[in-house]
């Protein structure tokens, strides 16, 4: 991997599974009426950091299961990353 961020495109179960595992946080900036992928982050105990005008509001708990940005801009994402990602529980995600 050449950066922080990488694009795979569709992905089998198996590979969700790996890197839902293996990661730090989904970074979700889609403005959704739902969202699945989100869903199933959290049911794998990874946090989710959401635009926040979107239906993740529904089911994304600030400090407890994951946080929002409130534009859906580059700064506005930086700056949400740059709280402690790995200060969520995966305990209290599940």
């Amino acid at each position: 991997m050449d950066g922080l961020v990488t694009f795979l495109g569709r992905s089998t179960e198996g590979q969700l599974k790996y890197l839902f595992a293996t990661c730090q946080a989904l970074i979700f900036p889609p403005r959704e009426d739902l969202g699945i992928t989100p869903i199933e982050a959290i049911a794998s105990d990874v946090p989710v950091i959401a635009y926040k005008p979107d239906g993740t509001l529904d089911y994304v708990r600030p400090r407890v299961n994951g946080d929002f940005f409130a534009d859906q801009t580059g700064k506005a994402l930086a700056r949400k990353l740059g709280a402690n990602v790995s200060a969520f529980d995966p305990e209290t995600i599940a």
